[in-house]
């Protein structure tokens, strides 16, 4: 009986001491694992991450990779290549500036990279006026010579034949054009963010605007939200500011109680007035 006990105890003790060892090298390859995973997620932010390298580049074919390089952000560098897709060209250096919301201290730290010249050349021998003209069917030439075109009543065929408009652009211009509700001055053309120095040079020296040329007016006091916040000069949340004053305050009297809603800067109401009305 006793030496039953101990042989018990015997196998029970070796038992013990081989679970005990046993476990060791499983501790030791989970370890190793868990170092293992770690370093290759290491590995993985360096391969994903950029590194700042500036360098010489034209944003007109450079890759998100090159625009990062020179310490553009991937948001604002996947920005710069939809332009691209879209039909948008850089034509000078100050183009990338166009690109919504690009600061300007970032301009600064990259505009000595920029593969382009500082200026555009008005060089337009491609497009001779004599030709460029005799396109316009409803006008004589010494008439077109003379006065350009009406930008607020021109067509998709007119702006097309301007120099670095294009069809696409061009429709891009009239929707532009409908939203604002007609221009009442050229320099609003410089309020198209996406214009190029080419295409606003060319808009510039051709469009014209006539007296007669009256802007589409909007009525603050029946429009709805999703109607006053599609014109360029509001933001969704100014244009709900508006609407939510004339809600709990009732209909507006007059322009200048915009004011009162505390949402539109005296410029900004100044610009935006020829649009708006009040009956």
């Amino acid at each position: 009986m006793g030496l039953l006990v101990l042989v018990v105890c015997f196998l029970l003790i070796r038992w013990g001491i081989s679970s005990f060892t046993g476990s060791k090298p499983n501790t030791i390859l989970i370890t190793e694992s868990a170092e293992a995973l770690a370093k290759s997620g290491t590995n993985q932010t360096k391969a994903n991450s950029i590194e700042y390298n500036p360098s010489t580049f034209d944003p007109n074919t450079a890759s998100i990779e090159v625009l990062q390089q020179q310490g553009i952000p991937l948001w604002l560098a996947k920005r710069i290549i939809n332009y691209r897709t879209k039909g948008g060209k850089f034509r000078t250096k100050a183009d990338l500036q166009r690109i919504y919301d690009f600061p300007d201290s970032l301009f600064q730290k990259v505009v000595s990279y920029i593969q382009l010249p500082d200026s555009a050349e008005k060089n337009y021998t491609k497009y001779p006026q004599k030709e460029y003209y005799k396109r316009y069917p409803t006008h004589t030439n010494k008439q077109v010579c003379a006065t350009g075109f009406n930008i607020n009543k021109a067509g998709l065929a007119e702006l097309d034949q301007l120099p670095g408009i294009g069809e696409a652009r061009a429709k891009w211009i009239l929707d532009y054009r409908d939203r604002l509700g007609g221009f009442t001055d050229l320099r609003q053309l410089e309020d198209m963010v996406g214009l190029d120095s080419l295409s606003l040079a060319s808009l510039k020296q051709y469009a014209q605007i006539f007296p007669d040329d009256l802007p589409r007016k909007l009525n603050i006091n029946l429009i709805d939200l999703e109607e006053l916040a599609k014109h360029p000069y509001l933001t969704r949340r100014k244009a709900k500011a508006i609407i939510n004053f004339r809600t709990q305050h009732g209909a507006y009297q007059d322009i200048d109680e915009l004011t009162s809603v505390r949402v539109l800067t005296d410029k900004e109401l100044e610009k935006i007035r020829p649009y708006l009305s009040t009956e």
